[in-house]
């Protein structure tokens, strides 16, 4: 038995082109399908007004350079666009060489860099509860989580140590 026929049949049943144009058809319904589905926006949320909550971390702000340490004070803060204070260093609990892990051969150890600072604090935040938690500008408060902040002088990474909402 003979792969095509004398007409063009495909094992002498279905026409070579007719099955070509029927593959061509449903690839492209395919495409248009999971493109769709892929695309398609979320549903719209119903806008609510976000609830303004003061909430006192602590952090340790990491990989501080040392001219960034020395001009860091209590009662730094930052504003935000309509003018309520969104961030407050409230206080300074020490200031320690950073430590970092260096990994030598198969262990990890960790080491003093003299060149750089890790800076324990308290600070308040002006966070938005939202159902899924505590939002200050976009990012999630958790513990162990990274924070980013600034003041009118200085912006600073830290991660969350701990937490108490007032």
């Amino acid at each position: 038995m003979r792969l095509v026929d004398d007409k063009g049949r495909l094992f002498g049943k279905i026409n070579v082109i007719d099955l070509f144009v029927i593959v061509v058809i449903l690839s492209f319904a395919s495409v248009l399908y999971f493109g769709y589905k892929i695309t398609a926006k979320a549903p719209h949320r119903e806008a609510k007004i976000a609830e303004n909550v003061p909430v006192e971390v602590q952090v340790t702000f990491i990989d501080v350079i040392p001219e960034l340490a020395s001009i860091m004070k209590v009662g730094d803060d930052d504003a935000d666009s309509s003018g309520k204070t969104s961030y407050r260093l409230l206080k300074i609990f020490e200031v320690a060489p950073y430590q970092m892990n260096i990994t030598a051969g198969d262990k990890i150890v960790a080491a003093d860099n003299p060149a750089r600072k890790q800076v324990r604090a308290k600070i308040e935040l002006s966070c938005n509860r939202e159902s899924d938690g505590l939002y200050y500008k976009g990012q999630l408060i958790k513990i162990g989580r990274p924070l980013n902040v600034s003041s009118k002088t200085y912006v600073a990474s830290a991660i969350i140590t701990g937490l108490k909402e007032e």
